[in-house]
């Protein structure tokens, strides 16, 4: 265990390992540490700097901490990642961290081609009740929050992918003030695909509170709050998307609350609160919010709007006493999760969209 440290300005990785071919390694805790990134070793073009890195670990705990990235000090590039959880890895908990100003804030890597661990899957991740900020203009255009990678096409085993990951009562947000600049490319994206075989598990993103796109990346594309690729042949097809709030879109020309570039035969989408601004796409792109329920046959109950929050400018997406978009706007989550951010106990039977119970 390593708790109640001050790692200030660490150049490369803070924690970087495993332990090949042998599953025995792990049970490894981080809490409440306060890591302060500065880049130093060479990447490409430019400094670089990662926080945690590990691969084959089981039961890996990094919760309550502080890590920041720290990118104005240093002549950042766009090669950072707070946290991967890195082929192999199992039974991991991500929760009540703050990941500030990365470009890439998690990140769960089932592959790193057929040289690598192929024996088992990255799966059982839980990522709960974190803060994950982006207020930083990088040089790339990936800025992402949450990245679900794929099996690279010189995989030759079918367990080489990443199986169930839990989303839940997170912050996901980036500063929207400057669109053209700072903002996620994509808020949580998921490219879980394998070119031998279907992915196991399921992708559970339940209870999140997403916000603040780019209004368009460096080559004009376009930028999505929720991400779903088919890099590869076979496609995750198991996916709970309920009780979200998703926000800070500007245009439904290329920004998109949700994009599904395939259509999942087990998409379970409901209570979701989303920016009337954006746009949606199963498969081909719709601009309306009841051409998107039409199409992909779920969020009956889900609604569009701008929820009230504290103060988004600054940053705190609590919600406001007085909203009334997002209170009561979700459906029964009691199986999945039953608190919310701040570890309140969510209500059963009047529920409430978004990270935060207010």
């Amino acid at each position: 265990a390593f708790i109640n440290n001050k790692v200030s300005e660490f150049g490369s990785w803070f924690t970087r390992g495993g332990q090949d071919n042998a599953f025995t390694s792990g049970n490894f805790r981080f809490q409440n540490n306060t890591f302060t990134g500065y880049g130093s070793a060479t990447y490409g073009t430019g400094s670089y700097v990662a926080g945690f890195k590990l691969w084959q670990n089981n039961d890996v705990e990094i919760i309550d901490n502080i890590i920041d990235a720290n990118p104005r000090a240093w002549p950042s590039s766009d090669k950072t990642y707070a946290i991967t959880m890195n082929i192999c890895a199992q039974d991991w908990t991500i929760r009540n961290n703050e990941i500030i100003d990365w470009q890439k804030g998690i990140v769960l890597a089932g592959d790193s081609g057929s040289n690598s661990c192929q024996s088992r899957p990255v799966t059982n991740c839980l990522i709960d009740q974190n803060i994950i900020s982006q207020t930083y203009s990088w040089a790339g255009n990936n800025t992402i929050g949450i990245l679900l990678s794929a099996s690279r096409s010189s995989t030759t085993v079918s367990t080489a992918i990443v199986e169930d990951v839990t989303i839940t009562n997170n912050f996901i947000w980036a500063d929207d003030s400057d669109p053209d600049n700072v903002g996620w490319y994509a808020a949580i994206w998921s490219q879980v695909s394998s070119p031998v075989a279907y992915p196991g598990g399921t992708i559970t993103i339940v209870g999140n509170t997403i916000y603040g796109l780019k209004s368009h990346n460096e080559n004009g594309g376009d930028c999505y709050l929720f991400y779903g690729e088919d890099k590869e042949t076979y496609t995750q097809q198991d996916i709970v998307f309920k009780n979200n709030i998703l926000g800070g879109a500007h245009n439904t020309s290329d920004s998109y609350n949700v994009r599904l570039k395939y259509a999942p035969s087990n998409w379970v989408a409901n209570g979701n609160v989303y920016d009337a601004s954006g746009a949606w796409s199963w498969g081909s792109t719709y601009t309306t919010f009841s051409s998107w329920q039409s199409a992909s046959g779920e969020d009956n109950n889900s609604k569009t709007g701008n929820p009230l929050f504290v103060d988004a400018t600054n940053g705190d997406f609590h919600l406001h006493a007085n909203d009334t978009v997002a209170t009561g706007a979700g459906v029964n989550v009691s199986g999945i999760t039953d608190h919310d951010i701040d570890g309140d106990t969510r209500d059963g039977s009047t529920v409430t969209a978004g990270a935060d119970v207010p």
